[in-house]
């Protein structure tokens, strides 16, 4: 959406007759939104649609009943003000504030009101937060919702009411916290973070400072100018911007593939029902783990990481490219290997006597999780050691890796499928390519188009592991629970998920994409230089912590690498002096000290080092899953041997919260707030178990990692 004539004259006229300001929201003259423009989203029946042509988004701030007496101290919300910010024409036209939900829920409904269109939408930054302290009140003047779509219980995507209002969540459009989101598209309004005392008790009838109001008003303005920015790099319109950040690069994918017969290629290829049960049981995500041997000691090391990973195995590798077909002879494992150059196969293998050939190899890759049986089994940290029988789903560069670090006494092939390998189409590896050029290319260029970019390459992979069948997850309007749909099946949607046009995108392409990014960390890893004293430390799906590289070897992998895109026709990206290239690894920081405790736990210190950056030098990094890195770095108070089994993160430090839902009937409670619903924050710990107890723990984490969206939301003081 360029700056046009229209726009242009359109926004004066705004500003002539109501210049931008902040107001109460009963205060503000209506009568201006008359001047919003329609757009009329084209329909396959005569009958159009008409959008309001104007950007909006709501946002709510809440405070304690009282102050809490301990950690165990949860109580009711409630709201204590709202803004609501209007942009159209790349103008922002006023901001709208209130004290109680109501209040909002009237807001809406009178700004739906005075406009022209049939439809208009509301966004919101993480909807599932605002809506919990809101929906009872917007249900009382909108009715119940006539559609809703949600990713999983108290996380909507969008919600449609009868009356042709629509609330939409960005935070899921922006795959970042709101703060992040302006600055990295560099808009006019930032967030005004750390000027909101979120310790204050208040109340409905609180006098607001100005401190307070700017800092309500901040929110709904980045988030209005962010969207603004996001549909004029999309060239998109009020109806057509994506509801999600995979949403982006899908439809653009289909753009290209209607172009280029992608539909005809996906019958081609597409699995029936069994064959994607199969395929969803083989899919293993990243290979994330500790060696074993160094858990708990300090060491120095150095990282290595892949440029772009995924996009590169996109982009070198070979994958199903027919139908798959059953394989009725009996086969050894030998034999499967040698057919591995020309036929990717999918396959249930099973072995007896499993044991690594090197026992004190320290990266096993063997998942116990994943195995449709185990028996015997010693685990490491949530791999197989040694195993007394093993029955596991796998890809044929699965089978290649464990050949080549486990041993078995007898092992079997069944439910053996196989299609003939090819290149994926070059229309499709021509866009990854596209985009890992643009992310090059832009960096410290245009701030919107770069983040749109980056984003876009990342979920390349992303859409091609989405589950084509998710079950349908419903909200309770009565309770404000979630339920799972019951009369759900999933085969039947698997059908017409199938003959859907729209559907060109195939699952097992996933599948094969982090099989080969396995392959080729464990590739890497071979240039670890164990002669001199070399260790493997640490993995996670792209990059290696280890204590010694041999830099010659390197070397080599990095021109095997290079000879492999040039050979396909994708160069490197010259730019700023360098020449860049998907799939090579690339030196991702020094560290005076490394300590791990277990697989999504570990904590390292930059080096004072010249190959790092000056403001990193010195400073210590923090992962551990479920604890937010800044604030988990300052519990370890500058000493990474506090990072150690039995160290508790205080959540009042690291701002690790946990949410308490309360579902109540509307009232007004002794202070005279108006409350419904609501969600209590408090402060979360977090014990740094030993790594045998936690293994579960852990594994459950990463299964959460699997998913299609970047959807790991954690609430934080300000609730976004």
């Amino acid at each position: 959406m360029a700056h046009t004539k229209i726009y242009r004259e359109a926004a004066a006229k705004l500003q002539a007759l109501h210049p931008y300001q902040r107001v109460y929201w009963d205060q503000f003259n209506f009568d201006v939104l008359d001047l919003i423009r329609t757009v009329n989203r084209p329909s396959k029946n005569k009958k159009k649609t008409s959008y309001n042509d104007i950007i909006m988004m709501f946002d709510t701030e809440s405070s304690k009943d009282h102050k809490p007496k301990n950690r165990k101290d949860i109580c009711e919300n409630h709201l204590v003000v709202w803004t609501l910010s209007l942009r159209a024409y790349h103008t922002n036209i006023v901001t709208l504030y209130g004290r109680r939900p109501d209040e909002l829920a009237s807001c809406i409904k009178r700004i739906h009101e005075s406009m022209q269109g049939d439809v208009s939408v509301f966004y919101c930054h993480n909807l599932g937060w605002d809506w919990t302290f809101c929906r009872q009140f917007i249900m009382a003047e909108l009715g119940t919702p006539k559609g809703q779509l949600n990713v999983k219980p108290y996380y909507p995507v969008y919600i449609e009411f009868k009356g042709g209002i629509i609330l939409k969540d960005s935070l899921i459009l922006a795959q970042r916290k709101l703060e992040k989101w302006a600055e990295d598209l560099d808009v006019e309004h930032k967030k005004a973070s750390g000027t909101w005392d979120y310790d204050r008790i208040m109340h409905q009838s609180t006098k607001l400072t100005e401190q307070d109001l700017t800092y309500a008003e901040y929110d709904t303005l980045a988030g209005v100018e962010c969207i603004d920015a996001t549909m004029q790099t999309l060239k998109a319109k009020i109806y057509t911007i994506p509801y999600t950040n995979t949403g982006i690069v899908r439809a653009e994918t289909r753009k290209r593939g209607k172009k280029n017969r992608a539909r005809q290629y996906y019958l081609k290829n597409v699995p029936d029902w069994e064959g994607q049960q199969i395929s969803e049981m083989l899919y293993h995500g990243g290979y994330t783990h500790s060696c074993r041997h160094a858990i708990g000691w300090v060491y120095p090391a150095e990282a290595q990481d892949f440029a772009s990973r995924y996009p590169a195995d996109l982009l070198l590798n070979m994958y199903p490219g027919h139908k798959f077909k059953k394989y009725e002879k009996p086969i050894t494992k030998e034999k499967l290997i040698e057919m591995s150059d020309k036929y990717a196969m999918k396959f249930l293998f099973s072995a007896k006597g499993v044991e690594l050939r090197d026992p004190n190899f320290p990266m096993p890759m063997l998942q116990a999780y994943k195995c449709i049986q185990k028996t015997g089994e010693v685990i490491d940290n949530g791999r197989i050691l040694s195993a007394d029988y093993i029955s596991i789903f796998w890809t044929e560069q699965d089978l290649i890796l464990f050949d080549r670090y486990y041993k078995c006494d007898q092992c079997w092939i069944t439910n053996l499928q196989y299609s003939a390998k090819e290149y994926l189409p070059r229309w499709f590896t021509d866009l990854v390519y596209e985009l890992f050029k643009d992310k090059t290319l832009l960096k410290g260029g245009d701030p919107v188009l770069y983040a749109i970019r980056k984003a876009m390459l990342n979920a390349m992979y992303g859409n091609l592991v989405q589950k084509p069948v998710k079950i349908t997850i419903n909200e309770d309007y009565l309770t404000g629970d979630y339920v799972m749909a019951e009369d759900f099946n999933e085969e039947k949607e698997y059908e017409k998920h199938v003959k859907n046009f729209n559907s060109i995108m195939i699952y097992d392409v996933g599948c094969w994409v982090t099989a080969y990014a396995q392959a080729e960390l464990f590739d890497l890893a071979s240039c670890i230089d164990y002669e001199h004293g070399g260790i493997w430390l640490y993995s996670d799906t792209d990059s290696i912590y280890a204590t010694k590289w041999d830099e010659e070897k390197l070397k080599a992998y990095n021109e095997a690498v290079i000879a492999k895109c040039n050979e396909r026709g994708y160069p490197g990206i010259e730019f700023n002096d360098r020449i860049y290239y998907p799939g090579v690894a690339e030196l991702d920081g020094v560290y005076s000290e490394f300590k791990t405790c277990g697989a999504k736990r570990y904590c390292c210190r930059y080096a004072d080092d010249p190959r790092n950056k000056e403001k990193d030098r010195g400073q210590l990094k923090l992962t551990v899953a479920g604890v937010p890195k800044k604030g988990g770095a300052k519990c370890l108070k500058d000493d990474i041997n506090n990072f150690r089994p039995g160290m508790v993160f205080d959540g009042a430090i690291t701002g690790k919260k946990q949410h308490t839902h309360f579902y109540n009937p509307v009232h007004t409670d002794k202070h005279g707030n108006l409350i419904g619903d609501s969600i209590d924050l408090s402060p979360c710990d977090y014990l740094l178990d030993d790594i045998f107890n936690s293994a579960k723990r852990i594994q459950d984490y990463l299964d959460g990692c699997m998913d299609e969206e970047v959807m790991i939301q954690v609430f934080e003081e300000e609730g976004y």
